[in-house]
């Protein structure tokens, strides 16, 4: 039995800073698309969005996306939460009430049938300590 898998989804990444301005991840290998991630360091939120992806890794294209896995966790390539997206034209999602620390996150794409492409590659943010509240 031949098994296709999904095309990875690629994140690529903007932490917004003070004083920096976005940045991008570097791209992942085969046809993917590319994405970004944003955060508000006060609030404690990331907000992650991306490309879907069009075909699978066998280069046919993908009809039957059913939505995402937005994987993170505070190491790289160690995610310990994940957060179901149900629906495949979804292509932002917001973490809210991080607490302070460094936090990666990585993508992938489900198909109807529950076959799960590679995570995208990571992109890793610090959320820092908000100003102390009277």
């Amino acid at each position: 039995m031949r098994t296709c898998r999904i095309a990875a989804v690629l994140v690529f990444v903007a932490l917004a800073s003070c004083a920096q301005g976005p940045q991008r991840a570097p791209a992942r290998d085969g046809p993917s698309p590319g994405g970004h991630a944003s955060d508000s360091a006060a609030t404690g939120t990331a907000t992650l969005s991306w490309i879907p992806p069009t075909t699978r890794t066998d280069g046919t294209p993908l009809g039957d996306l059913a939505g995402y896995r937005l994987h993170y966790g505070t190491e790289e390539g160690r995610y310990s939460q994940v957060v179901q997206v149900n629906d495949p034209q979804q292509t932002r999602y917001t973490l809210r009430g991080l607490p302070p620390g460094t936090y990666c996150f990585a993508v992938s794409a489900v198909d109807r049938s529950g076959r799960e492409s590679a995570l995208s590659n990571p992109a890793c943010k610090e959320i820092e300590q908000g100003p102390a509240r009277p």
